[in-house]
């Protein structure tokens, strides 16, 4: 099933930026360090999922495993070459893709096709960008922490270093997405929780926990000491999720089509 069908996210997205000054932030290197210049296209690789442990706590439709040490690919296997695991939080690990196997994935004994990956150690749980090597000269990806405001009904706020993003209801199934570099305004999207037959769905809520529909950011990496940033946001829909990566700096935010993703986990 693609992950078109059962997402619940309509983005549709309006470009914003420009001759605006950025305003000074107290995170990473400031608006005076102009961020690395990196075109979307360079940015290569797959994103794919250190397992959880089976019985550890979780909020969100990733895979569980009790190896930790396996990194599972179910984007692509065409990947060559030295390969770099970068986890959302954490050192990063060179892999080498092992044989593909099948693991237990979702309910009902669903099963998920997955190419595993594996290295000198061990990556912290959680979302992984696969990125080939060499790194384009100037780059220096590392990952950087998410900090998450308190949440009202109405908004969430986040912090990446320089990224800004912010999750606002705007009605009782619309809202907007928004990223910001250096607190300047870089993109808008709307958002639009679409329900299915047979689903009780309350007005959107921001507050925890995340509703269907609401997008939140899972993982970043600054590029550069001074960026840009790649952001991946998750979303959850009825029967599964979706990864949207953006890059983001002082010149604007694109969408990375090449690094998205998604599972299926459960029919509704």
């Amino acid at each position: 099933m693609s992950s078109s069908s059962w997402s619940s996210l309509v983005l549709g997205v309006v470009g914003c930026g420009g001759a605006t000054t950025p305003a000074a932030v107290g995170h990473q290197a400031g608006p005076s360090s102009p961020s690395l210049v990196v075109e979307p296209s360079q940015v290569r690789g797959a994103l794919a999922y250190a397992p959880a442990p089976v019985d550890g706590e979780r909020d969100d439709l990733m895979p569980t495993s009790a190896d930790p040490t396996i990194v599972e690919d179910t984007a692509t296997t065409s990947l060559r070459g030295p390969v770099l695991a970068l986890p959302s939080r954490g050192a990063a690990v060179e892999v080498t893709a092992g044989a593909p196997r099948t693991i237990r994935h979702g309910c009902d004994g669903n099963t998920l096709e997955v190419t595993p990956w594996a290295g000198a150690g061990a990556v912290a749980p959680g979302l992984v960008w696969l990125a080939p090597q060499p790194w384009p000269a100037g780059w220096a990806p590392a990952a950087v922490e998410i900090e998450a405001e308190p949440a009202t009904q109405a908004a969430h706020r986040y912090r990446a270093g320089r990224l800004g993003v912010e999750v606002t209801a705007l009605g009782p199934r619309e809202g907007e997405l928004r990223l910001r570099f250096d607190d300047v305004e870089r993109m808008v999207a709307p958002l639009s929780q679409d329900a299915m037959d047979g689903a009780e769905l309350p007005p959107l809520d921001l507050r925890p926990p995340r509703d269907v529909g609401e997008p939140a950011p899972i993982a970043a990496w600054s590029l550069a000491p001074a960026g840009p940033v790649v952001v991946v946001m998750y979303t959850e829909g009825f029967e599964g999720f979706v990864l949207d990566s953006y890059l983001v700096d002082e010149r604007g935010a694109t969408r990375l089509e090449q690094l998205g993703g998604g599972l299926y986990y459960c029919a509704f």
